[in-house]
């Protein structure tokens, strides 16, 4: 089939289209990147042994073996794509989808969690839409915006709660989850004279801009700190109060969930210093820019339901369906992130 009609093909199955103004390279892009998300799941449930007496599921590295060969076919049909999906040389995209799929819950680790299988099909209401999970078995209705698939229904009701609950992401506001971090803070005598980085909630820059020595300490001010080696980075509370300074580390199970990156939008937001996101229309598609990246769950979220723009890896700047815009809006809301519309 010529390549025009794999992209017809393509289209017509996922509905995706192409927005005015978009290149051919980010179209494609977008179309394989939808397309892979279904494929990886229906490899899932291949068969990678001749045992007919193996459980259902299929070995992570069945999947990422022939995803990568789905893949390579792709960008032999459509070697523009190659850059949108290889950033750099090293980078695994199969990986790197399978595992936002494992995070979301559309696919679910199995056996001794070196086999995976795909969620249950189910019908999450957001909007007027129905986010479809599971592998899709009938192409004739619905949409794809990013990895995610959703259906219109006239009877679904907004319900952001059960969303985020699926999605794996909080209701709460970024200072409600800091606030009651920090009441249950246990606080520790500090001996060492570590320099350490602290965060300046007040500075106007992205938060990776915002990361000053720290030299003088306002008495009963809760500071971030970091100390980085070659090895790691590591996160500090740090308080003084009555003349001795105290200090609470952030464990790394903490860290890995983004709650670091949670808490610095929080006392942005706590010093009326705020950051903020745009949105623009493209046709049927919105478009977010944003200026930090966001926690690694809401950021694992806007992989699933919509495009990274410039690359695979791009965590700054996403296409999605503009049926979705609601969703988004709430979500970096309660990050405090304000939003501007052009």
């Amino acid at each position: 089939m010529p390549t025009k009609g794999i992209i017809d093909a393509m289209s017509s199955d996922h509905k995706v289209d192409k927005f005015n103004g978009e290149k051919d390279c980010s179209y494609k892009s977008r179309l394989v990147y939808s397309s892979l998300a279904q494929w990886i799941k229906v490899l899932s449930i291949s068969r990678s042994t001749s045992d007919s007496t193996v459980s259902s599921g299929a070995s992570k590295s069945f999947v990422l073996s022939k995803g990568k060969t789905l893949l390579n076919e792709f960008t032999e049909l459509f070697p523009e794509v190659i850059s949108w999906f290889y950033p750099d040389s090293a980078f695994c995209p199969i990986e790197h989808i399978r595992e936002i799929l494992l995070y979301i819950g559309e696919l679910v680790e199995v056996g001794e969690k070196t086999d995976i299988f795909p969620c249950s099909q189910r019908m999450i209401p957001i909007n007027s839409e129905n986010l479809q999970t599971g592998i899709v078995t009938d192409y004739s209705y619905g949409y794809a915006s990013g990895l995610a698939r959703f259906i219109r229904s006239s009877t679904a009701e907004k319900d952001y709660h059960l969303v985020c609950h699926y999605l794996n992401i909080s209701c709460r506001t970024a200072d409600e989850l800091y606030n009651e971090y920090i009441s249950k803070v246990k606080w520790e005598r500090m001996e060492d004279t570590e320099r350490y980085e602290w965060f300046d909630p007040c500075r106007k820059r992205p938060l990776s801009d915002s990361w000053r020595l720290l030299t003088d300490i306002e008495e009963f001010r809760i500071y971030i700190v970091r100390i980085i080696s070659a090895y790691e980075t590591r996160y500090r509370l740090v308080q003084k109060k009555h003349n001795g300074l105290y200090v609470h580390s952030i464990n790394e199970h903490d860290v890995r969930r983004g709650q670091v990156q949670r808490f610095l939008y929080a006392q942005r937001y706590l010093e009326k210093n705020a950051l903020y996101a745009e949105f623009r229309l493209l046709d049927s598609h919105c478009a977010l820019t944003l200026h930090s990246w966001l926690p690694y769950q809401e950021d694992y979220v806007m992989k699933f339901i919509a495009w990274p723009e410039n690359s695979i890896t791009d965590r700054l700047h996403y296409v999605f369906r503009d049926e979705l815009r609601g969703f988004v809006k709430y979500m970096v809301a309660n990050l405090h992130i304000d939003i501007k519309e052009e």
